[in-house]
Order: C-alpha cells, then sequence, then structure tokens
C-alpha cells in the first residue's frame, strides 16, 4: 500500500533566507583575523591519495572554528557539517570524487524521469536500537521541506510532488517534472534519516546540548558540554564496517593563534580550514601533514545591477579590470589559491568536462588591466561612489582594501563597509542591511560538483538573486537545464546561459581558495576532499603506520 504526504502547499520564504546564508556564505565563516604575520608558503602541492591506516586508535581531539549551534542535521552549516556527517546518513553517499553510493538505501531505481524509488537496508537501527523505517524517511524529509525547520536543504525539493513509502523497506520520490539536480542532493543531508519518534519528543530541543539527535551513523553523541567540547563514539549497532577511531573530542578555539598552538603541541590532532597565517608553520613543523585539495568556493564581488554607480555596464567591466588576481591568490591566499575566469571552474565540473573545459578555455585570463580600467571609467562619465561591504573577520577584508586602493589610482572612489560576520550575514536574508550597497565581497561554495546549482542563483524571482539579475534567455536556458538529464545537453544548455551572464558583468569571480587540513603524524587517511563535508571522514581515519 501506498501512503504519501504531497508537498503543494509548502511555501518557500523562510526557508529560502537560511538557504541562502548556508549556500552562498557557508565557507566565509571559515575565515578568522590574522593574528600571526608568519610568512606563508608561496605555492602548495596538492593531495589526493594519502597512505591507509595500519590500525585502530582509541580517541583523538579535531578542532572547530566555533561551537556548533545545533546538530540537527537538517540545519547544518560549516562546523556543524563537519560533525554530523559522521554521524546522521542519508539515502546515498558520496565517495571518491563524488561518486554515488548507498548508504541508508540498498538500491535505487528511476521507473521514469519523474519518478525516484529507494530499497532500503533491511536490518538497520538507530543508535538506540529502534528499527529504521520509511516512516522516519518521510518523516525526515517532509522535516526539511517544513518552513517551520528553516532548512537550507529544502531547495532539494523545489519540484517535489510527493514522498512516500511503498513498500515495507520502500520510499519513493515523485517529482513534477525530471530534476537534474536530485541525483546529487539524494547524498547530500537534504535526506539524512532522523528517528521519527525521537525528534518529535525532543520538539525544539532537537539538535540541542539537551535535545540530543537520533541517528544511524558510524559514531554517536557521547557527550556535548557547551562552551568546552562535543565527544563522539563509536556506534557498536552500525550496519557498515566499525571506524579505527574509537571516540573523537571536537573543541571550538576560533583564535588563529591558539589554534595552531594547540596543533604543534599535539594537543589537538587535526583541524581543516586552517587560516593563512598558520600555512607556513604548519607545513615545516614535523609535527603532521598539511594537506591542500581543489575546492567548490569560489571567491567574488557580487554588484546590485541596480545600484546607481552599477548601472553603467562599463563600470562592472572597470571593476574587473582592477582585480589583481594573481596577487591575490599568492600575497592574501599565500598561494593556496587560484585565479578564476567565472564562478563555477574545473573542480565544479561534476560530468560533461570536455564541454565545460572548452567554453572555459576561450574566456579572456583573469588579469590587471588599470588603464583599461581608466578608460572605462571615464567613458562612463560622473560616477558616483561606490560602497562595497565583506566580512572583516575573513580574508576578503584585504581583497576590499585592495579594490579600493587600486579603484582610486583610476578615478573611481569606492567605500568601504567593514562588517561583523553576524552583520554581513544579513544581507542574505534582511533586505534593509542591503540598503545604501552597491555589492559585497563573498566567499561562497555549491554543495556538489554542479554549476548549475550556483547559477540558479541568479534567474529572476529567485530568492538568492540579490544582485537583481534578470536576462529572461538566461532564465529559459537554465530551466530548460534543470529539467535535462541528459548530461551533455544540460552542459551545453548551462554554458549557453553563462556565456550570457558573464557578458552582462554583475559579478567578478576572483579566486578559488584551495580546501586544506592538518593532520597529527599518528594518525593517517584523510585526504583533503570538499564532498567529506557530507560523508563520515572520521572512518577514514586511524593509526599510521
Amino acid at each position: 500500500m501506498s501512503s504519501e504526504i504531497s508537498m503543494n502547499a509548502l511555501r518557500w520564504p523562510l526557508v529560502a533566507a537560511v538557504a541562502a546564508v548556508a549556500l552562498l556564505a557557508l565557507p566565509a565563516c571559515s575565515g578568522s583575523s590574522e593574528s600571526d604575520n608568519a610568512a606563508p608558503p608561496k605555492a602548495v602541492e596538492l593531495t589526493t591519495e594519502v597512505a591507509k591506516p595500519s590500525g585502530p586508535v582509541d580517541s583523538i581531539t579535531w578542532n572547530l572554528s566555533g561551537e556548533p549551534n545545533t546538530l540537527d542535521p537538517a540545519k547544518q552549516f560549516a562546523n556543524v557539517t563537519t560533525v554530523v556527517g559522521n554521524l546522521c546518513e542519508g539515502l546515498m553517499r558520496f565517495g571518491k570524487d563524488y561518486g554515488l553510493q548507498p548508504a541508508l538505501a540498498e538500491k535505487v531505481t528511476q521507473p521514469d524521469d519523474k519518478t525516484w524509488v529507494f530499497d532500503l537496508r533491511a536490518n538497520v537501527t538507530f543508535w538506540d536500537g529502534q528499527p529504521v523505517t520509511p516512516e522516519d524517511v518521510v518523516f525526515s524529509v517532509e522535516r526539511t521541506i517544513a518552513p517551520a525547520t528553516a532548512s537550507s536543504w529544502a531547495a532539494a525539493y523545489q519540484n517535489l510532488r510527493s514522498v512516500g513509502k511503498t513498500g515495507p523497506h520502500q520510499v519513493t520520490f515523485r517529482f513534477r517534472e525530471p530534476d537534474s539536480m536530485f541525483r546529487w542532493f539524494q547524498a547530500s543531508p537534504s535526506t539524512y534519516v532522523t528517528e521519527k519518534r525521537f525528534t518529535e519528543r525532543a520538539g525544539k530541543e532537537y539538535g540541542s546540548a539537551t535535545g540530543g539527535i537520533m541517528c544511524t551513523g558510524p559514531y554517536k553523541v557521547g557527550a556535548w558540554r557547551s562552551g568546552q567540547d562535543i565527544t563522539v563514539v563509536a556506534n557498536d549497532r552500525y550496519w557498515g564496517e566499525q571506524p579505527l577511531v574509537k571516540s573523537a573530542r571536537f573543541t571550538f578555539d576560533s583564535d588563529p593563534a591558539s589554534r595552531t598552538a594547540a596543533l604543534l603541541r599535539g594537543d589537538v590532532d587535526g583541524a581543516f580550514d586552517n587560516p593563512v597565517s598558520a600555512l607556513a608553520k604548519l607545513k615545516s613543523s614535523g609535527e603532521g601533514d598539511l594537506l591542500f585539495g581543489k575546492s567548490l568556493a569560489p571567491v567574488f564581488l557580487s554588484t546590485f545591477v541596480n545600484d546607481p554607480g552599477i548601472t553603467h555596464q562599463n563600470v562592472r567591466k572597470a571593476l574587473a579590470k582592477l582585480v589583481d588576481y594573481a596577487g591575490i591568490a599568492q600575497s592574501v591566499y599565500g598561494g593556496a589559491a587560484i585565479p578564476i575566469k567565472q564562478l563555477t571552474p574545473e573542480a565544479t565540473w561534476g560530468y560533461s568536462t570536455s564541454i565545460f573545459k572548452s567554453a572555459y578555455d576561450a574566456l579572456p585570463e583573469p588579469k590587471q588591466d588599470l588603464d583599461e580600467a581608466e578608460r572605462l571609467v571615464k567613458e562612463a562619465g560622473d560616477v558616483p561612489p561606490l560602497t562595497i561591504a565583506y566580512d572583516s573577520s575573513a580574508q576578503e577584508s584585504k581583497i576590499a582594501l585592495s579594490l579600493q586602493s587600486t579603484a582610486k589610482q583610476v578615478g573611481l572612489k569606492i567605500d568601504l563597509r567593514a562588517l561583523s560576520s553576524t552583520d554581513f550575514l544579513k544581507i542574505f536574508y534582511d533586505p534593509k542591511s542591503r540598503e545604501g550597497l552597491s555589492g559585497y565581497i563573498l566567499s561562497g561554495s555549491l554543495s556538489f560538483p554542479e554549476p548549475l546549482e550556483y547559477d540558479e542563483f541568479a534567474t529572476t524571482g529567485s530568492y538568492y538573486n540579490y544582485a537583481g539579475y534578470h536576462n529572461a534567455q538566461y532564465d529559459a536556458l537554465l530551466k530548460r537545464a534543470r529539467t535535462t538529464l541528459d548530461d551533455d545537453k544540460r552542459a551545453e544548455l548551462i554554458v549557453q546561459a553563462e556565456k550570457l551572464r558573464d557578458q552582462d558583468g554583475y559579478n567578478v569571480p576572483i579566486v578559488s581558495p584551495y580546501l586544506n587540513v592538518f593532520v597529527n603524524k599518528r594518525l593517517t587517511g584523510l585526504a583533503p576532499a570538499s564532498y567529506n563535508r557530507a560523508t563520515p571522514w572520521l572512518t577514514k581515519l586511524g593509526a599510521a603506520g
């Protein structure tokens, strides 16, 4: 018997507000003020493979750049994802290079272009021993979509018609139209499953230090001492292979100097997203390995096209000529970044690489040209001062100061608005916070290597289209791309749309920073990869040989 819950009546405004913060501003939260002036390395090598562990480890300590607000899988942000990916699981899982692997679903089929059928593993239990049922899956999806949850992952279900139990161990998703994005979302936190009974009993406290969570992953919460640490321990009921690390303690040190010192002393075994100021010391310390990998994160200047100073296309073009791309990659990011030509560079191409590469190679190299910028500004005439916002605690602050300085050289006045991380995030859900701004500098990110995810933010009517960009042809191309399941055909549509957007120049792509992870020499197994965020990465770690 089929029991389905209709999604047609759901509404999105509050969800969209939170999604904007999570999907656009996530990596910006990992930036830190620079209290250590050590010179960063001049170049980095990327690591894709590391030695496999030789045996188990009783316990490790891992640092986060701040304490999570919640461990609720539906409300994950930067630090929360780092922890929760080890605690909770979805229907599928990302493997190496984002290859899809079975997780709670051992089989997935598509009887037609609008239907996904997931056969769940039998005998999987939550940490408390209760069996995972189709009802738990349906509940978790419904809860993620509900406006009251305000989950950033609700965007996965914008085309969903219904989700329901269609067998003793089976759940079926039916969409209004083919949705090319769902193949990625099925391995994202949008399908993480929580126990219905436990979650309903916990109510608003679910995910908190007092309310707890109930999932199925290889680790479960041992203790959460607010303001101090979170300890997770191996789940002895886990359906898969038992992890080598038996327990992990997550600390919450956000100060760059003390974070680095703890890693160098061996008090902390590892950390993601170490600040640029720490890279040289960590790399040369001999206490562990500092590893770099490609990321899905572009750093860019986004402008509001209706701002009086931005409406003239010459001004937008001039801004792109002001940026010292190579200098920023080297001096601001210590060589741990690459200049980019558009928001979706090579690392974001999860399919049809030759199509995306051909279009990307045809774009001009990003290069500073102050003479051309000066010419464009003069042709634009009387340009009012621009006001650019940035997160004062992140690396983007240095980019903002550089942009202001070069703008002055070509006769363009830029006023900077330095904002705290909290106030900067308001730009993405509070229209009043955007008043008086010509644009902002941001470190963004994709959830998976699908350019369409970012490109849709610029469509007319999208909540995320803060820039006010409008191009009817662009909208039509991306709408077709979303419903096109053939990878090559979708890639061609995306390339056409991106060409239109790039010509209009409402944003200025700058660099893509590499992600980094430091791992103490007593451990091995964890290679730097952006898909670690949504996977049980702790299970990869073990004793070094």
